[in-house]
């Protein structure tokens, strides 16, 4: 990022990014064409609150999207925060954390943990019967890259996200359907915002001559 703005070149992301610079380093010459980290766990937190839940375990890697992750949670959650985990970066075994939290007993928990961390998270919470100890919530444990691992583990668990294959409007209907007639599948929410970005591109410069 830094590299680049400062050589005075345009930086066009299709991913989301930490939340310093869309804070005090944003830059001019910086576009974002998808979310920043803590815009989608935002989401989350008011859901949760909106539901009335009392207590939440929170849980995330310690790095920077993670701490992003669960400041945006919560500034729109105002119940009691049972814990505030933070897990080793590319962890695979959760079994102490899932120790812990049973003894904990927290009416719901919220998980960042994306990729293969998410993926083995949700199996292990699922091996260890956690569904009978708390209510789980995640943001991208649970998404279009997992879910063919995942395949039924992942019923039930409720995340938020930017993006659905079904939203209802004119591009996303064709730009599923064009997708799935060339990939043989459900795009996932980065192929949505690789085709955002693109059109954005293609938009500047057919104005630009």
């Amino acid at each position: 990022h830094k590299s680049v703005t400062r050589s005075d070149t345009l930086l066009i992301s299709s991913n989301a990014g930490p939340s310093p610079i869309a804070g005090d380093q944003c830059h001019q010459n910086f576009f974002s064409m998808s979310w920043q980290n803590d815009q989608t766990p935002e989401a989350m937190g008011k859901h949760m609150q909106d539901a009335g839940i009392k207590s939440v375990y929170l849980m995330a890697p310690n790095y920077q999207a993670g701490m992003d992750m669960m400041a945006g949670f919560k500034r729109y959650y105002d119940g009691n925060i049972a814990a505030e985990v933070y897990t080793k970066l590319g962890q695979t075994d959760f079994q102490a954390e899932l120790s812990s939290l049973r003894s904990s007993s927290p009416e719901a928990t919220m998980v960042f943990q994306p990729g293969g961390m998410g993926i083995n998270f949700v199996k292990q919470w699922k091996q260890a019967g956690m569904d009978d100890v708390s209510k789980l919530y995640q943001i991208f444990s649970v998404d279009g890259v997992s879910l063919p691992a995942l395949k039924e583990s992942a019923l039930g668990i409720l995340g938020t996200m930017s993006w659905s294959p079904d939203l209802d409007n004119e591009i996303n209907r064709r730009f599923v359907v064009d997708y799935k007639a060339k990939h043989g599948g459900y795009p996932s929410f980065y192929a949505a915002q690789a085709y955002d970005t693109i059109l954005a591109i293609d938009h500047a410069i057919a104005k630009a001559g």
